[in-house]
């Protein structure tokens, strides 16, 4: 509600992205807010006709029409509250799949291609020579006894890593720290980041 519904397309635009997707999840938001206001009313009929009917029967008039009502506004209310619920998980589940918005300095090419440096770290590698391998990451931590990745993969499966040392704390004070893995919640990194990729990463 109230988003630049163009700036989004834009941005799915750069991303190679269906745009489409934008205006489906506009519409199901739409609908859902539809069914939502029909619910609500729904309620506020079922809750009037309740009222109604304890003055009826406090009146001893005859409330069997009441009653009927009654039913019939419970049984839609029910199927009301289903048809929300059911928009409502189609237009998050769409919701997740719209990246993040692409911010107008990130060139726009299909690969990493003509992306632009920004800053460098470290020494060039043209002057380390030739003798100096590149290692990753992980050989890096490994080397330098900072993790443990063997233990972290076997408590908490491939990619989970026990940190150790300065790992932790980035310097010695006489003992071995060590920090466990981080096990998250599919349904929480959902909200933050698109499950998909995230596996993949």
């Amino acid at each position: 509600k109230g988003g630049d519904l163009d700036l989004i397309r834009a941005s799915q635009r750069k991303r190679f992205a269906d745009e489409q997707l934008v205006d489906r999840v506009a519409a199901l938001d739409d609908q859902w807010r539809k069914a939502k206001y029909a619910r609500d009313q729904l309620s506020k009929q079922l809750n009037a006709i309740s009222k109604q009917l304890a003055l009826h029967h406090k009146a001893g008039k005859n409330v069997a029409e009441d009653q009927a009502v009654a039913r019939r506004l419970k049984t839609e209310l029910e199927q009301a509250n289903q048809q929300a619920g059911r928009l409502q998980a189609q237009r998050d589940s769409a919701l997740q799949a719209v990246g993040n918005l692409v911010h107008h300095s990130v060139p726009h090419h299909r690969d990493e291609a003509h992306n632009q440096v920004i800053s460098t770290g470290g020494p060039s590698p043209r002057t380390r020579g030739p003798e100096a391998a590149l290692l990753g990451h992980a050989e890096l931590l490994q080397r330098l006894g900072l993790a443990d990745l063997e233990a972290g993969a076997a408590a908490a499966g491939s990619r989970a890593y026990f940190l150790l040392n300065e790992g932790v704390l980035l310097n010695q004070r006489g003992w071995t720290p060590v920090q466990t893995p981080f096990w998250l919640k599919a349904e929480v990194m959902a909200r933050c980041a698109q499950l998909s990729q995230f596996d993949e990463e």
